[in-house]
């Protein structure tokens, strides 16, 4: 593979391969802007798979599920259940069934679950 102080006796404009790889760049970010604003990737992985990050950052920004977060879910293509709150959680306590509870443990299981997400219209409170 060629290197950059290479490129002009190949031929290849130095500057015109930056531009090229901030365009790669700016289309990856705009691919992975759709992807997570894809209704698919809300309800089935929006807060399942756990970040890969290892460096601190903002959990609520970031679409993955961080140890000790409350807005992790399960994925309903997993786990069967329904989105039904579980009375245990209801109640502040912790599910004894867990993963194998048949009832949803949070908010973002609930309005996220596939019998549930965007079946209802927004309330809004302009009249």
């Amino acid at each position: 593979m060629a290197s950059l102080s290479e490129a002009p006796r190949l031929g290849i404009d130095p500057t015109k391969t930056v531009v090229a790889s901030k365009a790669t760049a700016q289309d990856a970010v705009e691919d992975q802007t759709a992807l997570f604003d894809s209704d698919e990737f809300r309800m089935y992985c929006y807060k399942v798979p756990p970040c890969a990050k290892r460096a601190a950052h903002e959990w609520t920004t970031c679409p993955w599920a961080h140890p000790g977060e409350k807005a992790r879910r399960r994925d309903p293509r997993v786990y069967s259940y329904l989105a039904i709150p579980c009375p245990d959680t209801k109640e502040g306590k912790e599910c004894p069934r867990g993963d194998d509870c048949a009832n949803c443990h949070s908010l973002f299981e609930y309005w996220l679950h596939p019998s549930r997400y965007r079946t209802q219209l927004c309330r809004n409170n302009d009249g």
